[in-house]
């Protein structure tokens, strides 16, 4: 009874013990195979990243946010497939858009763009690689660079200047660069890479959240290096306003 008392059941819920700005919430999909947006995808499903996408572009006119980084309280929250179908929103804008796999421990970018995972972000920070290399492009304007083979000391890896030169070069090579991050409560990665952003993104999965993971999240993200735009919440109760796109 007690778990059942402390789990958060609405948005409103959610907003109110975190104390972050809603930028967006995501509705759930009937068809596991329309997590990411295509052609196929419902609208109110697509309506919704371009609400994200609307918020952040509006951001973006008072504070350049170029370099964007996406976490999550826990694992398994849906901040990769919510980083793809962002990205995908974004260049559906005609901006280009570099989408870098940080979570060198249980990447997913590779296997939901379905691209090689050979080469990436390892290889650019541990060898002389010329960046291209590593770069996997999905479209004219849309760019996966994914993890790369799991390294030993990830941590170690972010902690170089190489990380900080490689995200400076991408910010002038694309119009956005969407860094995925592990979840902030599981390893000091997001942390790490928090100090090279121009904001902060957390993902919540509405299905899930209670409200002591969300208060240790928010405590930890006070001591991050970027101030947190807001937070994305995942399979959220649908938006009246969508029903008038359901197809």
């Amino acid at each position: 009874f007690e778990y059942l008392e402390k789990r958060l059941y609405t948005i409103k819920q959610i907003e109110q013990v975190s104390e972050l700005t809603l930028l967006g919430n995501i509705p759930s999909v009937r068809k596991r195979n329309s997590i990411l947006l295509s052609n196929n995808s419902p609208r109110y499903y697509e309506v919704a990243f371009q609400s994200l996408r609307t918020h952040i572009l509006m951001l973006n006119h008072k504070n350049p946010l170029k370099v964007l980084l996406l976490t999550s309280v826990h694992p398994g929250e849906g901040k990769s497939t919510t980083l793809v179908n962002l990205g995908t929103s974004i260049a559906q804008t005609g901006d280009n858009v570099v989408m870098v796999d940080g979570d060198m421990r249980k990447p997913k970018l590779h296997t939901l763009c379905q691209v090689p995972n050979e080469i990436g972000l390892r290889n650019i920070l541990e060898e002389d690689l010329v960046l291209t290399e590593a770069f996997q492009w999905l479209d004219a304007n849309i760019c996966v660079i994914p993890a790369g083979p799991p390294p030993a000391d990830p941590t170690s890896l972010l902690m170089s200047d190489t990380i900080s030169t490689l995200i400076e070069r991408l910010s002038k090579m694309f119009s956005y660069v969407l860094l995925d991050a592990p979840s902030i409560l599981a390893v000091p990665d997001a942390k790490l890479l928090a100090g090279h952003v121009d904001g902060l993104i957390l993902v919540v999965n509405g299905a899930t959240a209670t409200e002591e993971t969300i208060n240790d999240a928010t405590k930890l993200l006070e001591n991050m290096p970027v101030k947190p735009l807001g937070m994305v919440i995942n399979k959220a109760e649908l938006n009246h306003s969508y029903y008038y796109y359901h197809e």
